[in-house]
C-alpha cells in the first residue's frame, strides 16, 4: 500500500511504499528531509484525495530515495544533516568589493620622490608603499587603505620640501633681479 503525505517545507505530495513508516525521506523538489509518517496519522483530506497508482522504485526520478538522496537514515548510512562534501569542487571565494582591488599602492611615486626630491622622506614613502600589496594579500583591507594614505601624505611632504624652497629660492632671484634694474 502506498503512503502519501506532504513535505513539510514545499507542500509537494510524496508517495512512498508503506515498507518506510517511520524512515526518513528526501524531498525530489526541495530537498528537505521529512519523517514518513504511519497510515493512520495522515490528515483526512490528505487521505480522501490519495488515489491508488504504481510507486516509483527505490532508486528511480521520482521517489524520494533516488539516486543522490540519503535513502533512510539508518546504520552505514550518510548523515543527511552533514553539510555536503567539496571535495573536487573549486572552493567559493569569500566575496571581496571590487574596490579592495583598486587600493594604490604609490610605489613608483615614492621611488621617484626618493630620487628626484627628499631622500629621508621618500625612504618612509617606500616603507609604506611596499606593505599595501603584502596588507591586500593578507586580506587586511583597512591596513593596506592606511598603508596606501600613508605613503600619499609621505610621497606628498617629500614633494613639496623640494618645490617650496625652488620656487621660493626663484621669487627671491627674480625680486633680486628686479632690484638691480629699477
Amino acid at each position: 500500500m502506498a503512503i502519501e503525505f506532504r513535505c513539510a517545507q514545499c507542500g509537494k505530495l510524496l508517495r512512498i511504499g508503506d515498507d518506510a513508516v517511520g524512515k526518513q525521506a528526501r524531498c525530489p523538489e526541495c530537498g528537505a528531509i521529512s519523517s514518513v509518517p504511519a497510515p493512520g496519522t495522515l490528515p483526512r483530506d490528505l487521505e480522501a484525495a490519495s488515489e491508488p497508482g504504481p510507486l516509483p522504485p527505490s532508486g528511480q526520478p521520482g521517489s524520494p530515495f533516488g539516486p543522490g538522496s540519503p535513502g533512510p537514515v539508518g546504520v552505514g548510512q550518510p548523515n543527511p544533516y552533514q553539510a555536503p562534501g567539496q571535495y573536487g569542487q573549486p572552493q567559493q571565494q569569500p566575496y571581496r568589493p571590487s574596490a579592495l582591488l583598486d587600493v594604490p599602492n604609490y610605489l613608483v611615486q615614492a621611488i621617484l620622490c626618493t630620487v628626484f626630491c627628499c631622500l629621508p622622506f621618500g625612504i618612509v614613502a617606500i616603507v609604506f608603499a611596499a606593505q599595501v600589496n603584502g596588507k591586500l594579500a593578507a586580506g587586511d583591507y583597512q591596513g593596506a587603505v592606511s598603508c596606501s594614505h600613508s605613503a600619499r601624505t609621505w610621497c606628498w611632504v617629500s614633494f613639496w620640501l623640494v618645490i617650496v624652497p625652488i620656487i621660493l629660492g626663484f621669487l627671491i632671484m627674480l625680486a633680486g633681479i628686479g632690484a638691480r634694474m629699477g
